[in-house]
């Protein structure tokens, strides 16, 4: 079940991705997109979070977990599935969770118009 943070939602209201954060990428000042594994459920799960400078103002912010076709990194992500987030918030985007078992996972987090994505294309498989 993945639970949805309304547009103006406090940060008490967000919820929060389970497992091991796996990656942490600064979006410029704005904030950064994490993404984490479950290895008990063997879920990724990825989050766009503000930072202070933009913490608690309106903006546009999106989030996007894809899971791909390939089972190894590569430059290229042949999309299996997908799930997105994205709005006007003042904390969060996301969460959003896939299970991606034996699959790479390819996670995009937007602020404004500046984006942060895991590298290469087909990153994190397991």
């Amino acid at each position: 079940m993945v639970a949805l943070v309304a547009p103006g939602a406090s940060p008490a209201q967000a919820a929060d991705c389970s497992g091991s954060l796996i990656e942490h990428i600064p979006i410029k000042t704005y904030g950064h997109l994490d993404v984490y594994y479950d290895s008990a459920t063997k879920r990724n799960c990825a989050k766009t979070v503000s930072s202070s400078s933009t913490w608690g103002a309106s903006k546009f912010m999106a989030v996007y977990l894809i899971v791909c076709e390939e089972t190894s990194p590569a430059s290229s992500c042949k999309q299996r599935a997908m799930d997105y987030d994205d709005g006007q918030y003042k904390y969060y985007a996301g969460p959003r969770s896939l299970p991606a078992g034996g699959r790479c996972i390819f996670a995009i987090g937007k602020i404004y118009s500046t984006q942060a994505s895991t590298s290469p294309t087909a990153s994190h498989c397991g």
